[in-house]
């Protein structure tokens, strides 16, 4: 009886231990096909436009015009309450810390908005495009010939 259940139970580990590393690989083959994002050749077009450029600059410059101005009206608003009730020895005297930490960090989070707006425009100002022609090498049966062909050129002053 020892016998069959001491086999029993070598089989058993041995399922055991099969089943983790076939779970394994599986796992290890499912995390390589899904390790990277496939980007798409508009998106990437698309990144190197003067508009796109223009646009992401106008965007910036907007969400940081929203930070300064909601920053500056919570800290407007938070000194107006707190000036109508000034009680130095109540319990409460702390309670204004938070909307005033909030309206610090929302007029310092517009900074560094403004910074990267202006930079996205003079990329956008750099950007420019144009034909070029160029000459290739072609053989033929009397030599290397230069043939001329039109390509479009972009250039980012980075």
């Amino acid at each position: 009886m020892d016998i069959l259940i001491s086999g029993f139970s070598k089989s058993f580990q041995i399922k055991i231990i099969m089943k983790t590393i076939v779970l394994f690989f599986a796992l290890v083959m499912v995390i390589n096909k899904s390790y990277c994002q496939v980007i798409s050749d508009t998106a990437s077009k698309q990144s190197l436009t003067k508009a796109y450029f223009l646009q992401k600059s106008k965007n910036q410059k907007a969400g940081a015009w929203v930070l300064l101005v909601g920053g500056a009206a919570i800290f407007a608003g938070t000194g107006l309450f707190a000036s109508q009730n000034l009680d130095f020895n109540s319990p409460r005297k702390h309670r204004y810390v938070i909307p005033i930490s909030l309206s610090i960090a929302c007029v310092s989070g517009s900074i560094p908005l403004f910074i990267a707006a202006g930079k996205n425009k003079l990329k956008a100002i750099k950007a420019t495009a144009y034909f070029k022609i160029e000459k290739i090498p072609l053989l033929q049966e009397t030599g290397i010939n230069l043939h001329s062909y039109p390509a479009v050129s972009l250039k980012l002053n980075l």
